[in-house]
C-alpha cells in the first residue's frame, strides 16, 4: 500500500507503507490532547487534513477497518505535511484513520475519523465563482488542465511553485504564473452534509482556525504585530439610517493598501452597555443595504457599528489596482505575504479594531452585551470572526453560508454557491470547517436564518441535516444556537418573519447570565 503525502514546491511524495510491529505502534491509546482532523472521500481514496501542532516535527497518519472488532493500526506512515491521500482502498467500505502528532518528547496530539471512499462525479463546475473552476478531485483538475494546455508545472499553490502533481495534490487555490487559468481543489465539496458524531471544542476551533490564518503571530495576544491605525472622518457616512441620534465615523488602517470604513449609529435613547456590530456583504455600503436592520436595532436602543467588506460599499475607494485585484475578492490570494498570513485574515482583522474600539468604553458605557449581525457576506463574517472572538456573546447570521459538504446539492444552476475565495480558502476549511466556525460562534448564543427559497445562495430546507445538528450542538457546547428557516421569503435577506424571531432570540439572549469574556 502506498500513502501519498500532500503538499507543495516538491513535497508531495509517494511513501511505501510497511507494517508496525513496534510498541508504540501497538500500544494501547493514550489520554493525549485533542487535535483536528479532517477527512474527503475520493474514489478508492481518503485524503486528509489537520491543523499544524505547535511543537510538532512529524506526524503519524494510521489506517484501520471499521469492522475490525479490535482497533488496531496495521499501517502507518510519518509525514511533516498537513495533509495525506491515503489510496487503494475499497469503494463502500468504511475506514478509520488516525493522525498523531510528535515532537521529541513524544506524542503531544491525536486524533481520529472514519470515512468511505467513493467515486465522485457531481463536481466539476467551470465556473464557480468569477473565472475559477471549482473541483473536489484531483482527476476533474488534471481533465481542466489538458483541456487548457496548461502544464503542472506552471502552477502554484499559496504563491508556492507545484513541483509534483497527481493524486496527492494538496487542496488548494491554484494559480499559473502568467495568468492562464485559476481553479480551486476542495474535496470537502460535496452534495450532503454528514453530521459528526459530536461537535468539536469551541476553544479547539479558535485555537485551530487563528493558526491556520496567522501561522506565526496572533493578533490577539499580539496585537503589536497586526498595527492599526485608526481616525476619526470629518464627515458620517450615515446612508439611509433614519433612527440615529448621531453618527462618528471611523477609518481603519489595517493594511498598506487597505483601510475600513465604519460608523458608529447612536440611538437618541441607549439601553446602556449594548453594542451591535452590523456587517453588510458583496451587496454594498451596510449603512445603506443594511439600514433597515441597523434602524431595527437602533429602536430598540442597541448602538450599532456599520461594517463593510474590503473594496465594498464605503471601502470600495481602496484602489484594487494598486493590489493587482482586478476581480476582488476573486484575487485576494495575491495578498498572501511572506509570512504565511491568509488573506482571508484581511476580512476579519477590520472587525477585530471595531471590537477594540467598543471594549476602549468605559464607566457606564463599558459593554455589557455585544452582538454581532450580518447578511450574505456579512453572515459569514459574522460566524468566522466571532468564533475566534469570545467577546461577541451573540451572533446571527443572515443567508450566510452553509458546510461545504452540502453546498453541491442544489439541483438549480441559477442558486448553487460554493462561495467566494474567503469561504472557500482551503488553508483555512481543510483545518476547521463551516460547521465548526459555526458552532463556535457567539460566545453565549447564535440564531442561523435562512430562507427556504432563497434567490441568491445557501438554500436549506427546514428538515435538513445541518438544521437539527447546529441546534443539539449548542446543548452539547453549552450555549444556545437555534436555526430559522424562513419558508416565504425568496430574498437573500431577512423576511418579517425572520424579524420575530430575531426579536424573540434576542430577548431570551438578553436574559441570559453569560457574557463574553475579554478576548482569546
Amino acid at each position: 500500500m502506498t500513502l501519498l503525502l500532500s503538499g507543495c514546491a516538491g513535497d508531495s511524495t509517494d511513501v511505501q507503507l510497511d507494517a508496525k510491529s513496534d510498541n508504540e505502534q501497538r500500544s494501547p491509546e493514550k489520554a493525549t490532547p485533542p487535535m483536528i482532523l479532517n477527512s474527503a472521500p475520493q474514489e478508492g481514496r481518503v485524503y486528509l487534513s489537520w491543523g499544524e501542532i505547535d511543537g510538532a516535527d512529524r506526524y503519524e497518519v494510521c489506517r484501520s477497518s471499521v469492522a475490525a472488532t479490535v482497533t488496531v493500526w496495521p499501517w502507518c506512515e510519518s509525514t511533516s505535511h498537513l495533509s495525506a491521500t491515503v489510496p487503494a482502498l475499497e469503494d463502500g467500505k468504511e475506514y478509520r484513520f488516525r493522525v498523531r502528532a510528535f515532537a521529541a518528547q513524544g506524542l503531544l496530539a491525536q486524533a481520529t475519523v472514519a470515512q468511505t471512499p467513493r467515486q465522485r462525479l457531481e463536481c466539476s463546475i467551470p465556473q464557480c465563482y468569477g473565472s475559477v473552476a471549482c473541483f473536489c478531485a484531483p482527476e476533474q483538475a488534471e481533465e481542466w488542465l489538458q483541456s487548457r494546455q496548461i502544464q503542472p508545472s506552471s502552477l502554484y499553490c499559496r504563491n508556492r511553485k507545484v513541483e509534483q502533481w497527481g493524486a496527492s495534490a494538496p487542496d488548494c487555490f491554484y494559480t499559473t504564473a502568467n495568468n492562464t487559468g485559476s481553479f480551486l481543489l476542495l474535496r470537502s465539496l460535496d452534495t450532503k452534509f454528514v453530521a459528526p458524531t459530536a461537535p468539536r471544542e469551541m476553544s479547539l476551533v479558535r485555537t485551530a482556525a487563528i493558526k491556520a490564518l496567522w501561522p506565526k503571530s496572533n493578533p490577539f495576544a499580539q496585537p503589536e504585530e497586526f498595527p492599526v491605525h485608526v481616525d476619526v472622518l470629518p464627515v458620517a457616512i450615515a446612508g439611509a439610517v433614519q433612527a440615529a441620534a448621531s453618527a462618528t465615523s471611523y477609518g481603519i488602517a489595517y493594511h498598506s493598501l487597505l483601510s475600513s470604513k465604519v460608523t458608529h449609529f447612536v440611538p437618541a435613547s441607549p439601553q446602556p452597555g449594548r453594542y451591535a456590530i452590523y456587517h453588510e456583504g458583496h451587496g454594498g455600503a451596510a449603512s445603506d443595504i443594511g439600514a433597515g436592520t441597523i434602524d431595527w436595532l437602533l429602536e430598540r436602543g442597541w448602538q450599532v457599528f456599520a461594517v463593510d467588506m474590503p473594496l465594498i460599499g464605503a471601502n470600495s475607494g481602496d484602489n484594487g489596482s494598486l493590489l493587482n485585484i482586478t476581480n476582488y475578492h476573486d484575487d485576494f490570494d495575491k495578498l498572501e505575504d511572506a509570512s504565511g498570513n491568509s488573506p482571508v485574515g484581511l476580512f476579519l482583522l477590520p472587525i477585530k479594531s471595531v471590537v477594540d474600539l467598543i471594549f476602549s468604553h468605559t464607566d457606564a458605557e463599558a459593554p455589557s452585551r455585544v452582538l454581532m449581525i450580518g447578511r450574505s457576506g456579512g453572515g459569514w463574517s459574522t460566524y468566522a470572526y466571532s468564533a475566534l472572538d469570545p467577546r461577541i456573546d451573540i451572533a446571527v447570521s443572515i443567508a450566510g453560508g452553509v458546510p461545504l459538504s452540502q453546498r453541491l446539492q442544489s439541483e438549480d444552476e441559477e442558486i448553487l454557491d460554493v462561495g467566494d475565495y474567503e469561504q472557500s480558502a482551503a488553508h483555512l476549511y481543510n483545518v476547521v470547517a463551516h460547521e465548526d466556525l459555526m458552532i463556535g460562534a457567539g460566545s453565549s448564543a447564535a440564531l442561523y436564518i435562512y430562507n427556504q427559497w432563497d434567490g441568491c445562495c445557501y438554500r436549506v430546507r427546514p428538515d435538513e441535516p445541518i438544521v437539527d445538528y447546529l441546534r443539539t450542538a449548542g446543548t452539547a457546547v453549552g450555549k444556545t444556537i437555534d436555526v430559522y428557516v424562513d419558508e416565504s421569503n425568496a430574498q437573500h435577506s431577512i423576511g418579517p418573519s425572520g424579524y420575530q424571531r430575531l426579536e424573540a432570540f434576542l430577548d431570551s439572549a438578553l436574559n441570559s447570565s453569560s457574557t463574553g469574556t475579554p478576548g482569546p
